[in-house]
C-alpha cells in the first residue's frame, strides 16, 4: 500500500483550520432541506457555503485523510470569530453517500467528546516563538464509523445549544484506503532515532518532563516483541494545529504507567528536534513510513503487530485505555 509523507504536515495542518471549515456546513434551524430522512437536499458545496454563511458555528472534519473501513471520524467547531467551540450537547452526526449533489442515507451515530485539559500548555512556532493555547481545552467529536465505499461523502451535523437543536453539514472525501495503516494491518517494522543511538533525550522528547523509558527501543522490536503496543507520534513542544493538546503527557505516560511492563509504549518525535528548535520543521524519516500527513497520531497494536486502534488530534486517557484493555483481551 503507498504510503504518503509527512513533508506536507504544515500545509495539510493550515487545511484543516481553514479550507475544510470553509467548504461546507448548512443552517443552524430545524426543518431545514438537511434534515430530510432521504438526503435528497442539494450536498453542493456551493450550497453548504451559503448555508455555512447563515451559521453560528461552523463544523470542520478533523480527519487528514479518512479511507475505506473503519475510521474515528472526527469534527471540530469553530464560532464566527475561529475560536473553539467545546461546550455543544446532544451531538449526533448522519452520513450520506454524495452522487453528484444528491446524498442517500446511510447510517447516524452519536457523536462522543474527546477532549485535553490545556490548562496553560505551551507550544512552540517554528521560528521559536512560544504559543500559550488559547482556551480551556482541545476537544473534538468522534464517532467510530464504517465507510464503505471511495468518493465524496456528506455528513450532517446536530446538537442543542440553548435549548435548541442546530444542524449543520460538510462534505468530505473518502479514499480507497488510508496512507497510515488501517485497522487489522501490520505496521511497518521502522527503526527510529533511540537513546542507543547516543542522541540526548531532550532531542527524542520535548515533553516538559521527557520519559526516557519512551526511547529506549525501537518501533520493529516494539512490534515484534509479542506484546501490545502503543506507538504514539507527537510534537509536545511543536504541535501545528489546535487539535493536538497535551497527548503525550497527559494521556500516553498515564497510560504507560498504568499498564507497566504488560505492554510497550513508545514516543516518537515528528520532526528532527534540533532542526526544529532552530526554526525548520524537518518531518524524520519514519513519519514517510507510516504515511502520516498529520500529528499527534497515536496507535494500539495487537500482540501481532497489527492495529487494533487509531487516534489522530486529540485523544482521552479513558479512550485509550479502553483501546489497551481491548487489544489485551483479543
Amino acid at each position: 500500500m503507498p504510503r504518503s509523507s509527512l513533508a506536507s504536515l504544515v500545509a495539510v495542518s493550515a487545511l484543516l483550520l481553514g479550507v475544510l471549515g470553509a467548504c461546507g456546513g448548512s443552517a443552524d434551524v430545524p426543518g431545514s432541506a438537511s434534515t430530510t430522512a432521504s438526503g435528497a437536499a442539494d450536498w453542493s458545496a456551493e450550497t453548504l457555503g451559503r448555508e455555512a454563511q447563515r451559521a453560528s458555528v461552523t463544523p470542520m472534519i478533523v480527519n487528514s485523510a479518512p479511507g475505506v473501513g473503519v475510521n474515528r471520524l472526527s469534527f471540530g467547531f469553530l464560532d464566527k470569530s475561529g475560536g473553539l467551540v467545546t461546550t455543544l450537547a446532544d451531538g449526533r452526526v448522519r452520513l450520506f453517500t454524495l452522487q453528484g449533489n444528491a446524498g442517500t442515507f446511510v447510517s447516524e451515530h452519536a457523536l462522543n467528546k474527546s477532549s485535553l485539559s490545556l490548562d496553560g500548555s505551551v507550544h512552540e512556532h517554528a521560528d521559536g516563538t512560544q504559543h500559550l493555547h488559547d482556551g480551556p481545552e482541545a476537544a473534538m467529536f468522534t464517532a467510530l464509523v464504517d465507510l464503505t465505499q471511495p468518493d465524496f461523502w456528506g455528513a450532517e451535523l446536530s446538537w442543542s445549544a440553548e435549548g435548541k437543536t442546530q444542524r449543520q453539514r460538510v462534505r468530505f472525501f473518502v479514499r480507497p484506503d488510508t496512507p497510515e495503516p488501517s485497522i487489522g494491518e501490520p505496521v511497518p517494522a521502522s527503526v527510529q532515532k533511540t537513546l542507543r543511538d547516543g542522541i540526548p533525550l531532550a532531542d527524542l522528547d520535548t515533553s516538559s518532563e521527557p520519559q526516557q523509558a519512551l526511547h529506549e527501543m525501537t518501533i520493529a522490536e516494539a512490534v515484534q516483541g509479542g506484546k501490545v503496543a502503543v506507538i504514539a507520534f507527537a510534537t509536545p513542544a511543536f504541535c501545528q494545529t489546535r487539535f493536538c493538546g497535551p497527548v503525550v503527557e497527559s494521556v500516553v505516560v498515564p497510560a504507560w504507567r498504568q499498564f507497566g511492563d504488560r505492554i510497550n509504549v513508545l514516543h516518537v518525535e515528528p520532526f528532527d528536534v534540533p532542526a526544529a528548535r532552530k526554526g525548520s520543521l524537518k518531518p524524520e524519516p519514519v513519519t514517510a513510513e507510516w504515511g502520516l500527513q498529520t500529528e499527534p497520531w497515536v496507535f494500539v497494536l495487537d500482540r501481532n503487530g497489527r492495529v487494533a486502534a487509531k487516534f489522530e488530534g486529540v485523544l482521552s486517557l479513558k479512550e485509550l485505555t479502553d483501546a489497551i484493555d481491548a487489544a489485551l483481551k483479543a
